[in-house]
């Protein structure tokens, strides 16, 4: 992150070219000293300046002055945390969409397989075993389309400086705020959302739907195993 708010502060001369290639250069993991993170965070208890002073040794005195410029611990931690959740949602949309068309095949091959249809647990008129797979191939489609929707209102990028007015970076922050969220793949916010967690609620809200549809059916297809259900 460190490293796309150089380059859009060099891209608009808030900082020297030549310290955003820098920070850039040695921005890796293998060349910051955990140690001595680790200790910073023990004594300070600070959730990011021992990565900072970290990170600021192992460049040249010019570029470790611009690392962080304008921003705020919160900008980091907070983008970071939305570039986590991105990635994770782009496992759980693999296993889901997996899921699911391992669902409807299992509707096509049982088509014509009767089955109890129930009401109240109780027997009633006669189903498909390939009509229940279908229901829930239609539950985890709309599960995966709710993800797939959603995900372009909370996967949002967060950079406003300590009071979030982006007052560090003068004329240029909404600038430099567009192209480092766009360095990172991920949209510009309207306005600061330091402390807004409605897009993590809704991401969490997806989550918690899409978790419920799959222990519903695993849930009904421990209970129709049952020994005196065979």
């Amino acid at each position: 992150m460190w490293v796309a708010l150089a380059k859009a502060e060099a891209k608009h001369d808030v900082i020297p070219a030549e310290a955003a290639r820098e920070i850039a250069q040695k921005a890796h993991a293998e060349n910051i000293d955990m140690d001595a993170v680790r200790a910073g965070f023990k004594k300070t208890s600070h959730p990011l300046m021992p990565q900072i002073r970290a990170f600021t040794k192992i460049c040249n005195s010019e570029a470790g002055g611009y690392i962080h410029w304008g921003a705020t611990t919160q900008d980091i931690t907070d983008t970071g945390m939305i570039l986590q959740l991105k990635n994770a949602q782009d496992i759980i949309e693999s296993q889901l969409e997996t899921l699911l068309q391992a669902v409807l095949a299992k509707a096509d091959q049982y088509k014509r397989c009767v089955a109890a249809g129930r009401t109240h647990a109780q027997h009633a008129v006669p189903i498909t075993l390939g009509y229940k797979f279908a229901i829930w191939a239609d539950e985890l489609g709309r599960d995966l389309a709710r993800l797939q929707h959603d995900r372009r209102s909370y996967f949002v990028g967060q950079l406003g400086g300590a009071a979030g007015t982006l007052a560090s970076l003068f004329d240029k922050g909404i600038a430099v705020r567009d192209d480092f969220c766009k360095e990172l793949g991920l949209a510009s916010p309207t306005i600061t959302w330091h402390v807004s967690r409605d897009r993590l609620a809704n991401f969490l809200s997806d989550l918690a739907i899409a978790a419920s549809t799959i222990g519903k059916i695993a849930n009904e297809i421990i209970n129709l195993q049952r020994t005196e259900l065979e």
